[in-house]
């Protein structure tokens, strides 16, 4: 359903002047800043694409990927520790919630797990490591060049320091087909490798009992290559193709659901946004059905 991002004129010369001085600030509140920046860039003419651009482009990477180009989703899992896993949740054949005692023994070792997810076809590569850090993340980025050789690589992911640090820098310039896309902060859900933990969860970890790291690592990738057998094979080269029309109510993660229909036809939206210290909103987002 399309929508209209805009701002509403500024009251007076004194309130265009702030607005604008708070979105060149650089020690206001974030959230401020960020406001203030979408609605100058409202008054520069700019629309919904030009005002969330960080989101609009996550978004067109996963709907329109640029011509063969790999878009790829990367994260961390962690810190999983040595211990007694609880099943997944079920139910008992007579109706009832399946339980499991309580444990709390703990070991000593853990281990991260990074993973790369390809959107075209639900793909997945995984590796682990003792920590966190810029190795780990390059570990993970040579494998992804590794299962995608052709072509350009997009790999979208969090703001993470270890993502951009100066030693990963390093290595993107040495392999500049791979090109990082950083989503917004506080969107953790425009990263769809966060979704794809859950299934590893449920197929590595629930009802498991490990005594050390390695065999964490034996059953992440045990895991993952049961998962892939899922997946739709596809070329490195393939184009993006729309999904089938059967297959349309799984492409709804970006659907704006903050909708109220009042009658046929009509949709009313009402979200408005705020910045302190101006009494009338200056940001609302108006919807046509």
């Amino acid at each position: 359903m399309p929508k209209l991002l805009y701002a509403r004129p500024p009251m007076d010369v004194e309130e265009e002047r702030k607005v604008r001085k708070l979105a060149g600030a650089r020690h206001a509140p974030a959230d401020w800043i960020m406001r203030a920046k979408m609605i100058a860039a409202s008054w520069g003419g700019k629309r919904r694409s030009a005002v969330r651009l960080k989101r609009a482009a996550v978004v067109e990477l996963y709907t329109h990927p640029p011509a063969c180009t790999t878009v790829i989703c990367a994260d961390e899992l962690g810190p999983v520790i040595a211990r007694t896993f609880p099943p997944a949740p079920g139910w008992s054949p007579d109706g009832h919630r399946i339980k499991a005692p309580l444990e709390y023994s703990r070991g000593t070792d853990k281990l991260w797990v990074y993973g790369a997810l390809r959107i075209r076809d639900g793909a997945e590569v995984t590796c682990c490591a003792p920590s966190r850090n810029s190795d780990g993340w390059i570990q993970l980025l040579a494998q992804v060049a590794g299962a995608n050789r052709r072509g350009q690589i997009r790999v979208v992911t969090d703001n993470l320091s270890s993502h951009f640090s100066a030693k990963v820098r390093c290595w993107l310039a040495r392999h500049p087909r791979i090109q990082q896309v950083f989503i917004p902060k506080r969107a953790c859900w425009l990263n769809m490798a966060e979704g794809w933990w859950r299934l590893l969860r449920r197929a590595a970890f629930a009802g498991q009992s490990f005594v050390d790291t390695a065999e964490i690592a034996y059953a992440v990738e045990m895991a993952t290559t049961q998962l892939n057998t899922n997946a739709n094979p596809g070329c490195e080269d393939d184009r993006h193709h729309p999904p089938a029309p059967s297959a349309a109510s799984s492409c709804t993660a970006f659907e704006e659901r903050r909708t109220r229909r009042q009658g046929p036809g009509k949709v009313v939206l009402g979200v408005r946004v705020e910045v302190v210290g101006v009494d009338a909103p200056l940001l609302e987002v108006a919807g046509r059905a």
